[in-house]
C-alpha cells in the first residue's frame, strides 16, 4: 500500500493522510504513532494554538479498532465519486 500523499492544510488546521488499499485500511499502533508525530510537527511548524485534526482519505474507509476511533474525519471513494 503506497502512501500517496501527506498534505498540510494550514488554513483549515487539519492534517490529511491519503491511503490506497483494496480493503478497509487497518490503522496499527505504529502507524497511529506516526500520524501523531506528523500532527505534532504540523502544530510546531504552524505555531498554532488551535485544535488540529487528522483527516483520512481512503479507498474503502478504516477498519474499526481502537486506533481508528481517534480519527473523527474520513472520506472514502464513495464520498468522492458519487
Amino acid at each position: 500500500m503506497p502512501n500517496l500523499a501527506f498534505y498540510l492544510h494550514i488554513w483549515q488546521k487539519s492534517c490529511t493522510e491519503i491511503k490506497f488499499s483494496s480493503k478497509p485500511f487497518l490503522l496499527t499502533k505504529e502507524y497511529d504513532a506516526e500520524l501523531r508525530h506528523k500532527m505534532s510537527v504540523f502544530e510546531y511548524a504552524t505555531n498554532t494554538r488551535k485544535g488540529v485534526r487528522i483527516v483520512m482519505i481512503t479507498s474503502f474507509g478504516l477498519m474499526r479498532n481502537a486506533y481508528a476511533n481517534d480519527i473523527l474525519n474520513q472520506l472514502t471513494m464513495d464520498d468522492l465519486f458519487v
